[in-house]
């Protein structure tokens, strides 16, 4: 992995950096962030960590290596890092950060990344950017624990969906292996992972699975939030994260849909699969991406006319 050495020396050698995830940031992303901040920790370098979001609050147990800033003025850093971003544009407001001659070094695991940094370590066989990060840590021979352990944890089970999707292979494994070696406690992590839960999400899940229902003689799975949903029960729009996934469960679908109502005609689209179907050529077809049984988007329409464009779209892609 030449990248992969290139960034490592880079790290060891040079100094001040900003390190980014795109907004609305998952775990993948959060987990990856704080992980790198903890290496360059270790490596007693000056960093910073940005996200226009924040952290989301069911992140909220993590513990950073530094604080996160949402807010921050455009200056001169002398490496900036993005994490789990397919394109810069994923990253809101970033034309008031970055410098325009600033040195982006691009980590990422996405088909579709744009390769938007002087340096670009992409690689889709990657389960997640955590993994990819951990690598960093071994190639720094940065020891693999506490904080870092549980960041880089976080990351990976964040996107092999608890090591049960199609993109948990024996590296992540090993790592994982590795960090449990090293100390971190599962069943603490995962119940601090997985309680996260409002009753005001639960209330949120229930309304949506009423309404939910199957198409394309039962092969498409449909859940639709509508903002009056949210309003309704008291939810927010992170408590529909992972509301797709309820749809994949569905005896006979090979794609699981689920629509967002963000605002006034722009709907935020879902799209997983257990690997039937590639389900980032559909995303792209649409102006979205992603990976081949997770991919996602935002079409500007109303939340009946953007189900009806990705019906469509799977249709075309399913040749039913």
């Amino acid at each position: 992995m030449e990248e992969l050495k290139k960034i490592a020396d880079i790290l060891k050698k040079e100094d001040n950096f900003l390190i980014i995830s795109h907004s609305d940031p998952d775990g993948d992303a959060i987990g990856s962030m704080f992980a790198l901040g903890y290496i360059l920790k270790e490596l007693g370098k000056n960093f910073f960590i940005f996200n226009p979001s924040g952290v989301p609050d069911n992140f909220s147990w993590l513990k950073p290596p530094k604080e996160v800033l949402t807010n921050i003025v455009a200056k001169e850093f002398n490496y900036v890092i993005f994490l789990d971003c397919s394109d810069i544009t994923r990253v809101n407001g970033i034309d008031k950060v970055l410098d325009k001659e600033a040195f982006i070094i691009n980590i990422d695991h996405h088909i579709d990344n744009s390769l938007f940094g002087k340096i670009n370590w992409v690689d889709k066989s990657m389960s997640s950017v955590g993994e990819m990060v951990a690598y960093i840590a071994e190639e720094l021979n940065v020891p693999i624990k506490g904080n870092l352990a549980e960041s880089l944890f976080l990351a990976m089970v964040s996107d092999t969906g608890s090591f049960s999707y199609s993109n948990t292979t024996p590296s992540v494994l090993r790592i994982a292996a590795k960090i449990l070696e090293n100390g971190l406690d599962i069943g603490n992590f995962t119940a601090k992972y997985s309680r996260q839960w409002s009753i005001q999400k639960a209330h949120l899940h229930g309304f949506a699975l009423i309404n939910s229902k199957t198409e394309l003689n039962g092969k498409v799975g449909i859940i639709k939030v509508s903002k009056e949903m949210i309003e309704k029960t008291g939810a927010t729009i992170n408590d529909c994260n992972g509301i797709v996934n309820y749809m994949r469960l569905i005896k006979g679908v090979v794609v699981a849909v689920s629509l967002r109502e963000e605002e006034k005609d722009v709907v935020k689209f879902s799209l997983r699969s257990w690997g039937e179907v590639d389900v980032q050529k559909i995303a792209a077809s649409l102006g979205g991406g992603g990976h081949p049984n997770a991919s996602g988007g935002k079409i500007k329409a109303s939340i009946d006319d953007a189900e009806r464009l990705i019906l469509n779209a799977i249709k075309e892609s399913l040749k039913v």
